[in-house]
């Protein structure tokens, strides 16, 4: 597979109002609105070349400014910002304001979430996919603190029921990336469809934020990365 230079591009979707956690991509970090970490990354990454924000929120719309992350002359309209649409549904609808000539091959999701995903996870994430060529696309994971195969089915009784199953490499998606094809996308297809790369990280920096605990994890870390700064 070429360079994806020019036929990648970021997106970066928001709402104004999220179910779980009231404003959380413009929730305080560190010092800092939550999604303003997601925008950095990408601005400095050095293979994704553009990066747009959709987002039916003048805030973030404002920060994305600041981070000079492009912002689409079309809106974002409310049937796709109300909490029963989906991520597949805001993202085909931004593609297909665009001529299909215009659009690129690939599109990395980059979730406002994941606030602990740095530029250099993005860089290498697209230069797995280019060393990758039979693949359809990527997704970010982790292995979980503890192993996942040591779980127990949890029965309606409250028994327990082994689960084990010490030959499995078992994963979670961290939400932090995706990568798929657009034309298979725009056919039908899912972000998860075909055969996924997955690009590991560690689980300490795989924080999804949908809940006061989890932005006080990520808060915790990215303070102390601040005190290892000075």
């Amino acid at each position: 597979m070429a360079a994806l230079k020019d036929s990648i591009w970021g997106i970066v979707l928001s709402r104004k109002h999220s179910v779980r956690l009231t404003g959380k991509a413009t929730r305080n970090l560190a010092g800092r609105p939550m999604i303003a970490y997601t925008f950095e990354a990408a601005t400095k990454a050095t293979r994704l070349p553009r990066c747009w924000v959709f987002s039916d929120d003048p805030q973030v719309l404002a920060i994305a400014a600041e981070y000079q992350i492009e912002i689409p002359s079309f809106e974002r309209p409310a049937s796709v910002s109300h909490n029963q649409a989906t991520t597949e549904d805001s993202l085909r609808y931004f593609l297909s304001q665009f001529s299909p000539e215009a659009l690129p091959e690939w599109l990395m999701l980059l979730q406002p979430t994941s606030p602990l995903r740095t530029s250099v996870d993005i860089d290498r994430a697209i230069e797995l996919l280019e060393n990758n060529p039979e693949a359809d696309g990527l997704a970010s994971v982790h292995h979980t603190a503890k192993p996942l195969n040591w779980t127990f089915e949890l029965t309606p009784q409250r028994t327990l029921i082994s689960t084990f199953q010490e030959d499995k490499d078992l994963v979670l998606p961290n939400g932090a990336i995706y990568i798929f094809n657009v034309p298979a996308f725009l056919q039908g297809g899912s972000l998860r469809d075909g055969t996924l790369l997955a690009y590991e990280m560690p689980w300490f920096r795989s924080v999804d934020v949908d809940t006061e605990e989890e932005l006080l994890i990520c808060q915790t870390f990215l303070i102390q990365e601040l005190q290892h700064q000075v």
